[in-house]
């Protein structure tokens, strides 16, 4: 039985991960943006998916020249960069990934706050000068447990930095359309 065939980005800065190709060549026939580009006809009528990561754009012209495109599988959470109702009047389906980057998110974002209160860059750059104006005591920043943190959009994402907040006795304030 042959594999579907589906249109993804050329691993790179903007295309899929390279960790993702053999998992992906084990269930399709995959053929990369670079390779469809020279040869449109013939891919055209093969091509059942495009998996996005940052690219391709997915316009009314590819889509003209997609025929039995089914659908547009988005590698992240967002989809203000796809043209929903667009795609759709082509018959096309559009998925996404929510929830998948929530943790990693708040842990970003505890991260930074943390590097932030703590002034980690600047301690950093300390230890590795030989020559500082800075003292040591500067770099030590401020506490952050029992700190207030503001948290506007208590959605999934805040409400998981929210549960990570309370691990330092942090004051929670935040708002919301609902109460959570």
């Amino acid at each position: 039985m042959e594999k579907p065939c589906i249109l993804v980005a050329t691993p790179g800065i903007y295309g899929i991960y390279k960790c993702f190709i053999p998992i992906l060549e084990k269930h399709f026939t995959v053929v990369y943006t670079e390779e469809f580009a020279r040869c449109k006809e013939r891919f055209a009528d093969t091509i059942q998916a495009i998996i996005l990561w940052c690219a391709p754009t997915v316009d009314r012209d590819l889509l003209q020249s997609l025929p039995n495109l089914k659908v547009v599988a988005n590698g992240g959470v967002g989809v203000d960069h796809l043209d929903i109702p667009l795609i759709n009047s082509f018959g096309v389906k559009v998925t996404n990934t929510p929830q998948v980057v929530d943790n990693a998110t708040a842990d970003l974002g505890m991260a930074l706050m943390l590097a932030s209160a703590r002034r980690l860059i600047e301690g950093h750059n300390f230890s590795l000068s030989q020559e500082t104006q800075y003292s040591p005591e500067v770099t030590l920043g401020f506490d952050v447990s029992g700190a207030t943190l503001g948290i506007i959009g208590m959605g999934r994402i805040g409400y998981k930095v929210a549960q990570r907040a309370r691990g330092f006795d942090m004051k929670i304030l935040y708002h919301n359309r609902n109460k959570r």
